[in-house]
């Protein structure tokens, strides 16, 4: 399956950005495993969670399909990652691109993990995190 990276564009410079994306990244309670000034690159280990990513339900950010009781994000144990790169743009504004790539499984099985996909929030939710912290 394809992974594939959700853009968005910041109306604030390279360096003004990066200096300000591992605030968002916190603010998702996501550790940092990568943080490369050379390619504007920040990512998370590959994260083990149930439930919640912070204080949000899983199923907000990844679609692992459905069981009788409700979304299968919420009850498996699943593997995330996520990635930022950060590029410069026109006019003094930045490119956002993150890539969110999940897998999961039943908590009560043993058995492989499936891919899940990106439902998109999260991705959206690191750029409008990454605008807050720039406009105060």
């Amino acid at each position: 399956p394809t992974v594939n990276a959700i853009a968005a564009v910041v109306p604030f410079t390279l360096d003004r950005t990066w200096g300000a994306i591992r605030t968002a990244y916190d603010s998702l309670s996501l550790p940092v495993a990568t943080f490369d000034p050379a390619t504007h690159t920040i990512a998370s280990p590959t994260l083990r969670l149930r439930r919640r990513l912070g204080e949000r339900p899983l199923s907000k950010y990844i679609n692992c399909g459905n069981t009788q009781g409700g979304q299968s994000a919420d009850s498996y144990e699943v593997q995330l990652t996520i990635q930022t790169v950060l590029q410069g743009a026109e006019a003094g504004t930045t490119r956002v691109l993150s890539t969110v790539s999940a897998e999961g499984r039943p908590i009560t099985l043993a058995g492989e993990y499936t891919h899940c996909t990106s439902t998109g929030n999260l991705e959206r939710r690191v750029t409008e995190l990454l605008n807050a912290q720039l406009n105060r």
